[in-house]
């Protein structure tokens, strides 16, 4: 994993320094983002896949804007779902109204603007539903649910599930 990481570092660089030299690195939007983080036995498991555990769920995105205007971190909740209105918002091009996702664009330009509600995961018969206090796994036909206070465990490692069991519920609901 870690020569993952250096490799997919040193590629970045390397793509980095060529838009510098060409003369296009202002002219240019990078959007770096992966589709799924790994778990590495924070919750008794390897991988990835498997689960919807919040170290598999949470996942780096990079968007460096075209002349330098964005704020350089936005720790707000974020989706994937969000890369492509972002991307027609940089370019001046109308989001198109059926689109599931917001433009981060003003949350990047440090404008203050609410978060989206939430993000909804799915593997296999796992669902997972994350806002921006609390992250909550349903297990559907296994029988079991999860839930996690971020504000209190940002990593969610305790399950709060039965001393917050009418959030859990409202939770369940919202899937």
């Amino acid at each position: 994993y870690e020569g993952e990481t250096r490799f997919v570092d040193a590629s970045i660089e390397k793509l980095w320094k060529w838009l510098e030299a060409s003369g296009d690195a202002d002219n240019t939007i990078v959007i770096f983002c992966s589709d799924h983080g790994d778990e590495f036995m924070e919750h008794g498991g390897l991988g990835h896949g498997k689960t919807l555990e919040i170290e598999q769920l949470h996942v780096p995105l990079m968007i460096r804007g075209i002349n330098k205007t964005s704020e350089p971190r936005v720790t707000a909740l974020v989706r994937n779902v969000d890369v492509p209105p972002t991307l027609l918002d940089m370019l001046g091009i109308e989001i198109p109204g059926v689109w599931e996702g917001w433009s981060l664009l003003p949350l990047m330009q440090g404008v203050d603007q609410a978060p989206p509600p939430h993000s909804i995961a799915a593997v296999q018969e796992l669902r997972s539903l994350t806002d921006e206090a609390c992250h909550y796994i349903w297990s559907g036909p296994r029988g079991w649910h999860k839930l996690y206070d971020l504000k209190k465990d940002p990593r969610a490692l305790a399950d709060v599930a039965q001393e917050e069991n009418d959030k859990a519920t409202s939770m369940q609901w919202a899937l």
